[in-house]
C-alpha cells in the first residue's frame, strides 16, 4: 500500500459541522500532538493521548471516528516531554503502520492548512475555523475557504535499459526516488510527465548522477546546457561552479559562482565555495569577505564558519577564530578537521586543557584522521605523556605512511627513549616528505 493512503477513519462529514456534537467528541477524544509539523511517535506507532489542560487554546483538528473513538490532532508549542519523539513525516512513514501513517498525514495536512490560512485572501480579515477544521469562514466578507489538493505526477525516465533517479539533500543516506512534480494549470498529466524531467531540479539530479557514475564531462555538458536554458537559476550556476571547481578549472568556476550569488545573494553555498577558491589562490581578504557574505545569508552555515575561523587563525586573530570555531562545532560536532583546527587555536591561546579536549574529540569523531592523531600526540608530548603521544604519532603514520611531520614527532620520542634504530627509520620516512622544510629537518637529524 502507498504511504498516506488507506485511512480507516470515519470523518463524520455529516455531523462535524454541529459545534455541540464536535464538543462532545472532544470530551471523549484522544489527541495526536504535533510539534512544528512532526507527529508524536512512540514504539513505531502514532501516540494518541487524552486531552491536557495546558493544550487549551491551541490549534486542533477533528480527524474522525475510529469505530466509536473520536480522534483529534493538536499543534503543541515547543517539544514537551509526552512519552514519545516528535518525528518528521518522511522518516516516520518508513516505520509507522499504514493506518497510523495515513492518519498522521491527514493531521499534518489539515494543521498546516489551517495555520497558513488564518486570514481571508479576499479581504485580509482573520478567518474562523469551522467543521472541525475543514472549513474557514471570513466574518467580514462571508467568504468560505476549503483545503485544496494539488495533482502531482510521478515518473521514472528510462534510457537504453537504465533509469534516472534522484535524491533530496534531506533524504537519509542511500535513499533515492523517482521524479515528481505538480501538474500546472492547463496541462494534462501526460504533458506534465514530459515537462518535469527537463526542469532545473531534474537537470541537477542528472548532473549529480553522471558525476557519481564517473562521467564528470557529461555532467558539465548537462549543466552548461541547463544554464543556457535557465540563465536566471542561481542553483544551476552554483552547481556548474562546483563541478568546474572539482574538475580543477578554477578560472571557469569563479565566474559561475559570481553569477550564482548575483542572482541569489542568500545562496550561502556559492559564497562559501567562492571563498574557498579565493583562499586557495592566496586572496585572503577577498576570501574573508566571501565567507562573511555566506554567514550573512545563513548565519549557521557550518562550512563557512569553519573556513572563516581557519582563515582568521592563520592570520593570527586567535580570539575571533575561537569564536567562529565554537559556532562551527555546535553546528557540526562530528567534524574532525574543524575540531583539530579549533584545538590548534586553543593551544595558541595558551589553553592546553581545552585544546586537549578538542583534539581527543577530533580523534573520537574520526579515528582515521591522521591530522587528529598527530596533533593529539603533540599536545600529549607537551603535557609530558610521551608513551601516549607516541601511540598517537604511530597511529598517524600508520594511517598516512608519507606523513612526514608525524614521522618526525615519533622519531623525537623514540630517540628520547634511546631507540635510535626505530627513530632513524622514521627520520628516513620524513626525509621523503614533499614539504621541503620537513625534509630538511629530517636530513639534518640523520646527519
Amino acid at each position: 500500500m502507498l504511504s498516506f493512503t488507506g485511512n480507516p477513519l470515519d470523518r463524520a462529514c455529516d455531523r462535524r459541522a454541529d459545534p455541540a456534537w464536535l464538543a462532545a467528541q472532544a470530551q471523549a477524544g484522544l489527541f495526536l500532538p504535533f510539534s512544528e509539523g512532526r507527529p508524536l511517535v512512540a514504539q513505531d506507532r502514532a501516540l494518541f493521548l487524552p486531552w491536557r489542560t495546558e493544550w487549551e487554546g491551541l490549534p486542533r483538528i477533528f480527524l474522525g471516528l475510529d469505530g466509536t473513538q473520536p480522534l483529534f490532532a493538536v499543534a503543541v508549542a515547543g517539544e514537551p516531554d509526552l512519552g514519545g519523539t516528535f518525528t518528521e513525516m518522511r522518516p516516520a512513514a518508513f516505520v509507522l503502520p499504514a493506518r497510523d501513517c495515513a492518519i498522521a498525514g491527514q493531521a499534518k495536512a489539515m494543521l498546516d492548512w489551517n495555520r497558513r490560512h488564518g486570514f481571508c485572501p479576499n479581504c485580509g480579515t482573520a478567518t474562523e475555523g469551522r467543521d472541525g477544521g475543514y472549513r474557514r469562514w471570513c466574518p467580514q466578507c462571508g467568504a468560505e475557504h476549503f483545503p485544496r489538493t494539488d495533482p502531482v505526477v510521478i515518473m521514472l525516465p528510462l534510457f537504453e535499459g537504465k533509469c534516472l533517479i534522484g535524491r533530496n539533500a534531506r533524504f537519509p543516506g542511500g535513499l533515492y526516488s523517482a521524479f515528481a512534480g505538480f501538474v500546472e494549470p492547463g496541462e494534462s498529466m501526460e504533458e506534465a510527465v514530459r515537462r518535469e524531467p527537463r526542469s532545473p531540479v531534474a537537470q541537477l539530479d542528472l548532473a549529480e548522477a553522471l558525476t557519481r557514475a564517473g562521467q564528470p564531462a557529461r555532467a558539465l555538458d548537462v549543466l552548461n546546457r541547463a544554464v543556457k536554458s535557465n540563465p536566471e537559476d542561481a542553483l544551476l550556476w552554483y552547481q556548474l561552479g562546483l563541478s568546474l571547481s572539482n574538475a580543477d578549472r578554477p578560472d571557469e568556476a569563479f565566474p559561475a559562482l559570481q553569477k550564482a550569488v548575483s542572482l541569489d545573494p542568500l545562496l550561502a553555498e556559492a559564497w562559501s565555495l567562492q571563498g574557498t577558491s579565493l583562499a586557495s589562490h592566496g586572496q585572503m581578504e577577498n576570501a574573508e569577505t566571501a565567507f562573511r557574505a555566506a554567514l550573512r545569508a545563513e548565519p549557521d552555515h557550518a562550512e563557512s564558519l569553519g573556513n572563516l575561523a581557519h582563515l582568521l587563525s592563520a592570520a593570527g586573530d586567535l580570539p575571533q577564530a575561537e569564536y567562529y570555531f565554537a559556532r562551527a562545532i555546535r553546528m557540526k560536532p562530528d567534524d574532525a578537521e574543524v575540531r583539530v583546527n579549533y584545538a590548534v587555536t586553543l593551544a595558541g591561546l595558551n589553553r592546553p586543557e581545552e585544546a586537549l579536549q578538542q583534539a581527543e574529540a577530533a580523534v573520537k569523531a574520526d579515528p582515521k584522521s591522521p591530522d587528529a592523531h598527530n596533533f593529539l600526540g603533540t599536545l600529549l608530548a607537551r603535557g609530558n605523556q610521551p608513551d601516549a603521544a607516541l601511540r598517537e604519532f604511530l597511529a598517524a603514520t600508520s594511517l598516512r605512511p608519507d606523513f612526514g611531520l608525524a614521522h618526525l614527532n615519533a622519531a623525537a620520542i623514540l630517540a628520547s627513549k634511546g631507540d635510535t634504530a626505530a627513530a632513524r627509520t622514521h627520520l628516513e620516512q620524513a626525509a621523503r616528505d614533499a614539504d621541503e622544510k620537513i625534509r630538511q629537518r629530517a636530513l639534518r637529524q640523520l646527519r
